[in-house]
C-alpha cells in the first residue's frame, strides 16, 4: 500500500480535522508534500484511520489518512488483523491491520510508538522486506 503525502503542517488541514485530531496550525507532521510513502500498517481509532509511515526524519510514525492521496490501495498480503474493541489497555484503538510482528506481539505496538530498540529492529525487518518486494 502506498500514499502520497498532500499535508506537511496541520496549517494545511481544516479547522474540522485540527480538532477531531487534537492537532494545532503549528504541528510538524514530519512530511513532504508530493512525496510517496510505502504503508506499513493501518489503525481505527477514535478520531478516523491511521496509517504507519516512515517520517522524513526515519522514524515510524501514525498519521491521519487525511494527510495522503491514496495511489495504490493494494493491503499486503502478509498483514493480519486484531480487533481491539474490547481490549481495555486499548480504549482509543478500535482495529489494527499490520504486519504479523505488531499483530502477533501485543507490546510491539506501545514499543514501537515509545521508539524501544527492539520494537524498531522489528520494524526495520518489515521495512527491509517491503524494499525487496
Amino acid at each position: 500500500m502506498k500514499a502520497v503525502a498532500k499535508c506537511a503542517r496541520g496549517s494545511d488541514l481544516s479547522a474540522n480535522t485540527l480538532t477531531r485530531l487534537g492537532v494545532t496550525p503549528r504541528i510538524n507532521f514530519h512530511l513532504t508534500i508530493g512525496r510517496e510513502y510505502i504503508v506499513y500498517a493501518m489503525l481505527l481509532s477514535n478520531t478516523g484511520l491511521n496509517f504507519l509511515v516512515m517520517e522524513d526524519n526515519g522514524l515510524p510514525r501514525w498519521k491521519a489518512i487525511e494527510l495522503f492521496d491514496v495511489i495504490d490501495g493494494k493491503i499486503p498480503p502478509h498483514w493480519e488483523f486484531l480487533s481491539l474493541e474490547d481490549q481495555g489497555q486499548y480504549q482509543q484503538v478500535f482495529a489494527l491491520w499490520a504486519y504479523p510482528a505488531m499483530i502477533q506481539n501485543r507490546d510491539h505496538f506501545d514499543a514501537l510508538a515509545e521508539g524501544e530498540g527492539w520494537a524498531l529492529a522489528e520494524f526495520k525487518n518489515e521495512v527491509d522486506s517491503r524494499l525487496g518486494t
